[in-house]
């Protein structure tokens, strides 16, 4: 699962025009490589990290920041996957 986060973590800089500045910001290309990793976050405390996340990340990433929270966090309809897909925990890795 972590693959396939990781891959459409990557889509949406894409998507986003970050490509370029993801390409050449080593600092900011890390903190958006770092986000998948919250397949890892125990889902009791997955919105704890959220909270955090904006005060790690650069404005420039917001929008990828926005798009985690759709996707794992349910926050609207748009969700692609369920818990049992996405975290660790949940699937007993």
């Amino acid at each position: 699962m972590f693959f396939h986060l990781n891959q459409s973590t990557y889509r949406k800089i894409q998507e986003n025009s970050l490509q370029r500045l993801y390409k050449e910001d080593a600092e900011l290309a890390l903190k958006l490589k770092m986000t998948p990793a919250f397949a890892f976050v125990p889902m009791d405390d997955d919105a704890g990290v959220f909270r955090e996340l904006p005060e790690i990340l650069p404005p420039v990433g917001r929008r990828i920041d926005d798009y985690l929270k759709d996707a794992l966090m349910c926050e609207n309809s748009s969700r692609v996957y369920d818990d049992n897909q996405l975290n660790a925990h949940a699937i007993g890795m």
